[in-house]
């Protein structure tokens, strides 16, 4: 409903007001539905790892692909694996990203269990990162891009704190520091 100035012209500033306050409540839905769907996307990421520079096969298919992290987790004992039929069984499923090009697509592998996911991550930090064989392949967990982004901006600060005998992780999106945000 429009009230009426002095000058008798309509006044829309009731209007307005209350549009406003549409928007503001709009957005602060909009935030929070955005804010669940990347919880939702960084919970379905827990499983997963990425596997950079293993060399591809020619006529490469999932179940080479599968084949490759297979051995590559059996060759450096990842997660405490010593067979690649053992590592088959860990990996529910695996594929390359992107298009193929002259250089190898990264890997992107699932496991059925969480506590296998972290036992490989560890390992491959300890072992595969740093070991001569590794041909630089490295194993880091499957990021959000925005957990991606944020991770690379805190990677100083947390550089500093591994020095400083702190203990840094990287958790859902924070970055903490013996425990503390």
């Amino acid at each position: 409903r429009t009230s009426r100035s002095k000058s008798g012209r309509p006044s829309h500033t009731h209007d307005l007001g209350h549009l406003k306050l549409q928007n503001e409540i709009i957005l602060e839905k909009l935030n929070a539905l955005l804010e669940r769907m990347h919880n939702f996307e960084r919970r379905s990421r827990e499983w997963g790892i990425r596997i950079f520079n293993v060399p591809e096969e020619i006529e490469e298919n999932n179940t080479t692909t599968r084949g490759l992290l297979a051995g590559l987790i059996q060759k450096f004992k990842l997660g405490g694996i010593t067979s690649e039929e053992n590592a088959q069984k860990e990996i529910e499923h695996c594929h390359r990203l992107g298009p193929k090009n002259d250089k190898p697509r990264p890997i992107i592998a699932n496991f059925h269990s969480r506590p296998m996911r972290n036992s490989v991550l560890r390992s491959a930090r300890r072992l595969l990162n740093h070991h001569p064989d590794s041909e630089n392949q490295f194993i880091v967990e499957d990021l959000t891009h925005e957990d991606y982004e944020l991770k690379k901006k805190a990677k100083p600060q947390m550089e500093r704190a591994i020095r400083a005998d702190q203990r840094a992780v990287f958790y859902k999106g924070k970055l903490l520091i013996d425990g503390r945000v």
